[in-house]
């Protein structure tokens, strides 16, 4: 029989659970695992995972949501990953004729110098 950390590693990937190792961290985590599946059962049409990173959350929605998820990174190397992963992932989300229900930016405005142009 698998172990709480194996289960937890096959569903949010192992590089992120390391990420994890202080007890501060795991609380945090566990926080928002909790919005996490709030989320999941909100979506009900396409989403899109924008900063998606190590795809923890992808990999989650993806297997637990009836809607459509897709990811994007600015980080070439994330793409590469999700194909790994066989994880759905746009190269460009820029484009007219893509629409969402919902985009999730998990820990991405943070890394925007204008956030507020961005969400205008």
């Amino acid at each position: 029989m698998s172990s709480t950390g194996e289960k937890m590693e096959s569903k949010y990937g192992v590089s992120y659970l390391k990420r994890l190792s202080s007890a501060g961290s795991l609380s945090r985590f566990l926080k928002r695992l909790t919005t996490y599946k709030w989320i999941i059962k909100q979506s009900r049409e396409n989403c899109l995972d924008f900063g998606c990173g190590e795809l923890s959350f992808l990999s989650y929605a993806s297997q637990n949501s009836s809607a459509a998820w897709c990811g994007f990174d600015i980080n070439p190397e994330v793409k590469e990953l999700a194909a790994s992963k066989k994880l759905p992932y746009l190269d460009r989300v820029f484009e007219a004729d893509l629409q969402f229900g919902l985009i999730l930016c998990d820990n991405v405005l943070e890394h925007i110098s204008d956030w507020r142009k961005t969400l205008s």
